[in-house]
């Protein structure tokens, strides 16, 4: 078997150490037992490897057998390596960028983190395996991803979240900003990366998913997969009756059981 699972409010547990000690607990026994253990994020490699170093969580690298990144745009091996990867022409970021700033962002509302080199930048000044639009209304990111959705979806595709605490990133220092649109390579999507890793290294594996937000709707439905009890009310409404566990633990345990 082999388990692809987000990381944020699904494998790590935000304000819930308990919890996310006994998901740590239960991939480190599903893979004694001789199984694979995936990441499956929309965040960054630096992002994780903040998060791993300042959160006092184990070493990420003897935790996961591959890390699926930037919502699929990377995949590659924890000891570094990049497998697969998906980018966002420059001049699309531009373009897409410079669409949502002259209609939107007449109050300077919106700060912009654009992912390349496996690292954050203020500005667009590469292609892209990412782009962030970090703003502070909800309702608004969900508007603007369904718009960029329509009007680029032939090149990007975006994912909303809201309610969040922003990343740890050098010039995004402003509490307001409690929601995002992530914009991918319309070719990457976490659903895309497991299938192609999948199919390339391991046809035979039986593929379990499991997430909480937006961003892994997909790859839900894609592999019949899971999702935890604290999903976005979006994921619960698009997973499969019986198919909401508790935490990443309880899922592993049903597995090994």
């Amino acid at each position: 078997m082999i388990i692809f699972s987000d990381f944020d409010n699904t494998l790590y547990r935000h304000g819930d150490p308990a919890t996310t000690a006994e998901n740590f607990q239960a991939v480190k026994k599903f893979r004694q037992a001789g199984h694979k253990f995936c990441l499956a994020t929309g965040r960054s490699l630096s992002s994780i490897e903040n998060a791993f170093s300042t959160d006092n969580l184990p070493n990420y690298r003897q935790c996961f057998d591959y890390l699926v990144l930037d919502n699929g745009a990377i995949c590659m091996r924890p000891n570094g390596g990049v497998i697969l990867e998906e980018l966002i022409p420059q001049a699309t970021a531009q373009k897409i960028y410079a669409s949502i700033v002259q209609k939107y962002d007449k109050n300077h509302d919106f700060q912009l983190v654009a992912y390349y080199g496996s690292s954050e930048h203020p500005e667009i000044g590469a292609s892209l395996t990412k782009m962030r639009l970090w703003n502070r209304n909800n309702a608004l990111a969900i508007q603007i991803t369904d718009e960029i959705n329509q009007r680029f979806g032939n090149e990007v595709k975006a994912f909303a979240a809201y309610d969040v605490i922003p990343t740890r990133i050098p010039w995004l220092e402003d509490g307001d900003f409690t929601a995002f649109i992530d914009i991918a390579p319309v070719k990457a999507g976490k659903e895309n990366t497991i299938a192609r890793l999948v199919q390339q290294s391991f046809p035979s594996e039986k593929v379990i998913t499991v997430g909480d937000d937006t961003n892994d709707i997909s790859m839900i439905r894609q592999f019949d997969g899971y999702a935890v009890a604290n999903a976005v009310p979006l994921v619960l409404e698009n997973t499969s009756t019986g198919h909401i566990v508790n935490n990443v633990a309880a899922l592993i345990e049903w597995l090994l059981n």
